[in-house]
């Protein structure tokens, strides 16, 4: 599962990409959760958009 990324805008994303073993969870803001929220939840980053998600892929 270290392979696996899952990126959400909800703190609920986040747990669930937790939850499910996924090696990189992302937080994505500009959606249903702001940042305080978003850096609450699990998570391994915290990105601007997605944008920022597929760079992480490319270092990941």
């Amino acid at each position: 599962m270290q392979r696996v990324l899952v990126a959400g805008d909800t703190a609920n994303d986040l747990l669930a990409g937790t939850r499910s073993g996924a090696g990189h969870v992302i937080g994505v803001l500009g959606g249903a959760h702001g940042r305080e929220r978003l850096e609450a939840a699990p998570h391994t980053a915290i990105a601007e958009n997605l944008g920022e998600v597929l760079a992480h892929t490319r270092t990941a």
